[in-house]
């Protein structure tokens, strides 16, 4: 029946119930490809999943702004960790996350550059066993679909941790410019405050993503 809507199969996004294994495979995105499916026109509005909990933009400025009033009291609005501090606090659980999966995923590919140089080693000498070559290649084989399985999560985690970085920092100037006093009008104007929100706000979205190689870049090549 065409006419039935996501309200009346679903409270709740599929995401928001999904077991680690469904998120980990994104096999939670099949219910909302199954309902794509039913339908022959486009999917509107109506028929969508509301957004995840994680995801709700109440909740997410809540705790910047809890954060950012703390920030304020404690150093001042003038801090120059007033800027990115708060932000961190916020986000500082899927950042930690994303951070022990990239070292993780640089681990993998260390380990792969170390298990080809023994297979090369295997292919020069004549005399090696064929058990050696087969190990080797599979310990490669199995290294490879892990790291694959590794940086696809952490690029999930890092775009999405972005976005609400993004969106509770939007949310945060929103308020922000609703509470301007007259005199603060006059030097504020509504295209900066626009700029702010459109351009420099997105910088963030790369920051979920970029951050966390900061700390393991380093000791990437450290290990190197």
């Amino acid at each position: 029946d065409n006419s039935n809507t996501w309200t009346e199969m679903a409270d709740v996004n599929p995401y928001d119930e999904a077991s680690v294994f469904s998120k980990l495979t994104y096999a939670w995105v099949k219910t909302l490809l199954d309902l794509g499916a039913r339908f022959q026109d486009a999917l509107t509005i109506e028929q969508i999943p509301p957004v995840a909990q994680c995801d709700e933009i109440d909740g997410l400025h809540a705790r910047l702004q809890q954060f950012w009033d703390a920030q304020a009291a404690a150093n001042g609005s003038s801090s120059h960790r007033m800027r990115l501090w708060p932000l961190l606090r916020t986000f500082r659980r899927p950042l930690m996350l994303e951070f022990w999966i990239a070292v993780l995923e640089a681990a993998i590919r260390i380990s792969m550059a170390v298990v080809l140089g023994v297979l090369v080693r295997h292919f020069e000498d004549e005399d090696a066993p064929a058990s050696e070559g087969f190990w080797a290649a599979t310990v490669l084989v199995v290294l490879g679909f892990t790291v694959n399985g590794a940086h696809h999560a952490y690029y999930w985690i890092g775009w999405r941790t972005g976005m609400q970085m993004r969106q509770a920092s939007i949310a945060l100037l929103f308020r922000k410019s609703l509470r301007l006093t007259l005199s603060s009008l006059s030097v504020v104007d509504t295209g900066g405050i626009s700029n702010l929100a459109a351009n420099d706000v997105e910088r963030f979205q790369m920051l979920g993503i970029f951050l966390p190689w900061v700390a393991v870049g380093p000791l990437e090549a450290v290990a190197i």
